[in-house]
């Protein structure tokens, strides 16, 4: 538990292991991925009510991102499917977003 008292930003697939964010410090951010089929609220829920940061994108170029607070977008029931690529641009315009709050000092 030490080790997560020490992040800056949580990365994970959409699953369980994202429940590791209930134990992060306030000043975290959590980044869930999911396949390119599938979307669900349960660990953007649980990180807002932690208070901890949250974006949540799918896995296509054209993927949608989800921050917290936002029940927008599309949504999807294939579960379970594989996560083959990763969007680049989308995911370096978050972590853009992430470097902006931690320069500024939030």
């Amino acid at each position: 538990m030490a080790d997560l008292v020490r992040l800056d930003v949580l990365v994970g697939l959409h699953g369980s292991g994202l429940t590791n964010l209930l134990l992060l410090p306030p000043h975290c951010v959590a980044i869930e991925i999911f396949q390119k089929d599938f979307h669900a609220y349960d660990y953007q829920m649980m990180a807002e009510l932690a208070g901890i940061d949250y974006f949540g994108f799918q896995a296509v170029d054209a993927g949608h991102v989800y921050r917290d607070w936002y029940r927008g977008g599309p949504g999807g029931s294939r579960i379970n499917q594989p996560v083959d690529q990763l969007p680049e641009r989308r995911f370096e315009l978050i972590l853009d977003v992430i470097e902006a709050r931690f320069s500024a000092g939030g």
